[in-house]
């Protein structure tokens, strides 16, 4: 069984808030179809997390920023996440 760290359970308990809220999150494994797939599919907000190299790609129809996780993002909804 894989071993998990503490940052599995804070991306875990996030999830949790979010979806208490109604923000729907979604881990997609290796990005195939890219951001602005999502975008016209009216997602807000696409977040893509590297875990190899820490880089955070925010990206939304206004445009997109790289940053270097740890960082905390602000969506659309008025949520605040942290990646």
């Amino acid at each position: 069984m894989q071993e998990h760290n503490g940052t599995d359970y804070m991306l875990f308990q996030q999830f949790l808030r979010a979806e208490q809220l109604g923000v729907r999150l979604e881990i997609v494994g290796g990005l195939p179809i890219g951001p602005r797939f999502y975008l016209s599919q009216a997602v807000k907000d696409v977040v893509v997390f590297d875990p190899d190299t820490l880089l955070v790609l925010h990206v939304r129809r206004d445009g997109a920023s790289r940053q270097i996780s740890p960082v905390v993002l602000g969506l659309e909804c008025g949520c605040v996440v942290n990646v």
